[in-house]
């Protein structure tokens, strides 16, 4: 059974529409973006690694005449052409991925849809989740919440990849709850975790921590008592709270 505190999500002085930017915190933002296009340039190069060595090998196989048959030496150029293939899909991810820009700007709330965030946030990190062999499903929800939609997709993400760090093997998933007008955002992680958890002083869950409670929201972490799981909690008011 999950061990969640009561939730009484109140108006903070920086949650509202304002032109005026907390420099320090844009800093770190900028700093998990960083953090972030570096991690995934690396497990992209990983993965490209993988069909490289594939197409190297079967190439390896024909040139030097280790071929018992003209229908082997075939089979093994089309090994190499399907390799060559796979480069090009990868190549064209590194090219959207580099892509890439999450603004930052002063906070300024307002009606965002979820599910368009949500999608932007797993393109973005499903190659890291399938380079480390994870189940990451695609988050498939529907929800309007009163929020920032850079700071939002930022928090998210610092989320996920905080999420990443914790689980070894095993799965990683999005679940979506109201609760009164709270919408409760849950990444569930099961599986291998770390022992102890780490990380909770990273960039990764410090910015998503500030970020949502900016927007009125609060950033919860939740054992299952008897249980190989953790769930990071994201909740967010559905609309506007009154000062």
């Amino acid at each position: 059974m999950l061990q969640i505190p009561n939730l009484e999500l109140a108006p903070t002085p920086i949650a509202g529409d304002s032109d005026t930017m907390d420099w320090e915190f844009a800093f770190r933002r900028s700093e998990m973006l960083r953090q972030f296009k570096a991690e995934l340039l690396v497990n992209l190069g990983h993965e490209l690694r993988g069909p490289l060595s594939s197409q190297i090998g079967a190439l390896d196989l024909i040139l030097t005449g280790l071929c018992e048959s003209v229908d082997e030496m075939q089979e093994f150029a089309a090994a190499a052409r399907n390799s060559a293939q796979g480069h090009i899909h990868l190549i064209a991810d590194c090219i959207e991925l580099s892509r890439y820009e999450s603004p930052i700007l002063p906070l300024h709330l307002q009606q965002v849809e979820l599910a368009s965030t949500l999608q932007q946030i797993y393109q973005l990190t499903e190659p890291i989740a399938r380079d480390r062999g994870l189940q990451y499903d695609r988050p498939e929800m529907t929800a309007c919440l009163q929020a920032d939609p850079h700071w939002l997709e930022q928090a998210l993400l610092g989320m996920v990849m905080w999420g990443f760090g914790q689980i070894v093997h095993g799965s990683v998933r999005f679940t979506l709850e109201p609760l009164s007008d709270i919408w409760q955002l849950s990444l569930s992680l099961s599986g291998k975790l770390r022992v102890p958890l780490a990380g909770r002083d990273s960039l990764y869950w410090q910015v998503p921590q500030a970020a949502i409670a900016a927007m009125s929201g609060q950033l919860l972490l939740a054992v299952p008592t008897q249980a190989q799981s953790v769930v990071a909690i994201c909740c967010l008011p559905r609309r506007a709270i009154a000062a």
